[in-house]
């Protein structure tokens, strides 16, 4: 893109505030809060894209019909996997809890998604050069990347040279969340070190093998009482968050949970 063009600005510039908030979030261990605004980066950056190659996308939020857009129009970016997209609609859609349906579930690690955003956000910023009066005009983001920015360079594994590999596939923060029906759902957060980079971001949640047994995506860690996330619950333990009906939750070393700690729902 050799000119300046407001409509592209305008996304750019919004997704590049969304990129921060959902960073700061991520890097806080917020990761349902964090996710959402990843949700809403990405869509902004790839509706700024559409637009560069003169094929808008519909003004849905990402999800079935945002995907099948893309699709049908420019196609989907390089960096941008379906099984990320799909991922983020449903990050999206727990903005409104009153519409998920039951057997609904998601599974977020802080470092394979803050890896995918950096490299997805980064990846459209490439793509973004524009001029105003024959002088280069660039994003904010761009002018962050120059200047170190912590808020954009603080574990950033493309900023910071190291491979996705080596930064996904250490210590990370999980979340998991599933929907029994309305007002009936169960969350849980934990350490693993058991990630890969796999590119997965749709891995089964809270499988329930039995009415008091479920099934962790990962197997958890024994909680560290320096972390922002721990509770000293013993060896091998998840801390429960929402128990199903009241029950509560707590962890075996297998990554199987079952109801024998007190819980509390939202």
């Amino acid at each position: 893109m050799d000119s300046f063009n407001p409509a592209i600005r305008d996304y750019v510039d919004l997704g590049y505030k969304d990129y921060v908030a959902a960073r700061t979030l991520l890097l806080n261990e917020m990761l349902l809060q964090g996710a959402g605004l990843v949700s809403c980066a990405v869509e902004k950056y790839t509706k700024s894209y559409a637009i560069a190659r003169g094929k808008p996308l519909k003004k849905n939020h990402i999800g079935e019909d945002f995907i099948a857009d893309l699709k049908t129009g420019i196609g989907l970016p390089p960096h941008v996997s379906e099984n990320f997209l799909t991922f983020l609609g449903k990050c999206y859609s727990l903005r409104y809890v009153d519409k998920i349906p039951a057997g609904f579930n998601l599974c977020i690690r802080q470092r394979q998604l803050l890896a995918e955003l950096d490299e997805t956000i980064l990846a459209y910023e490439r793509a973004f050069t524009q001029t105003k009066d024959g002088v280069r005009v660039p994003t904010q983001c761009q002018t962050a990347v120059q200047s170190k920015d912590p808020r954009i360079a603080t574990e950033n594994w493309i900023l910071n040279g190291i491979t996705k590999t080596d930064f996904i596939e250490q210590r990370d923060a999980v979340y998991e969340i599933r929907f029994f029906g309305p007002s009936n759902q169960i969350e849980v957060t934990y350490y693993t070190e058991k990630g890969k980079n796999d590119g997965d971001f749709l891995k089964a949640a809270f499988v329930e093998e039995s009415p008091t047994q479920f099934q962790l995506a990962f197997l958890p860690l024994p909680w560290v009482a320096s972390s922002p996330l721990s509770e000293q619950v013993g060896p091998g333990r998840v801390r429960p968050v929402v128990g199903r009906d009241g029950g509560g939750l707590a962890g075996d070393e297998g990554g199987r949970i079952g109801e024998d700690y007190s819980g509390s729902r939202l």
